[in-house]
């Protein structure tokens, strides 16, 4: 079943209740919807640890020093999103 078949036919189920836990309902159903499933389980749990984000406040502690006081938030952020992510940054060839 294509992802578009699954939607539509989600869409045509009437809505769950508040008192229903959205991953239990996502577990009984997975056999019908089994692609929109795993995406509610990707984006409905929780993180279980802070890590990531404490690594983020870590490296941006470093970028954002008494010497780069005037970075703008933009700028500042940009640059901590570079740090985070510059192995997935093609290296040039030169």
């Amino acid at each position: 079943m294509k992802i578009e078949n699954e939607l539509n036919l989600y869409l045509t189920i009437p809505k769950c209740s508040f008192d229903q836990e959205p991953l239990e309902w996502w577990n009984m159903n997975k056999d019908t919807y089994p692609m929109l499933s795993l995406l509610a389980e990707k984006n409905l749990t929780v993180q279980a640890t802070s890590v990531a984000s404490e690594r983020v406040f870590s490296k941006g502690g470093c970028i954002l020093t008494d010497l780069r006081s005037s970075l703008s938030n933009d700028h500042a952020s940009q640059l901590i999103y570079l740090t985070m992510n510059k192995d997935y940054v093609p290296k040039p060839i030169f």
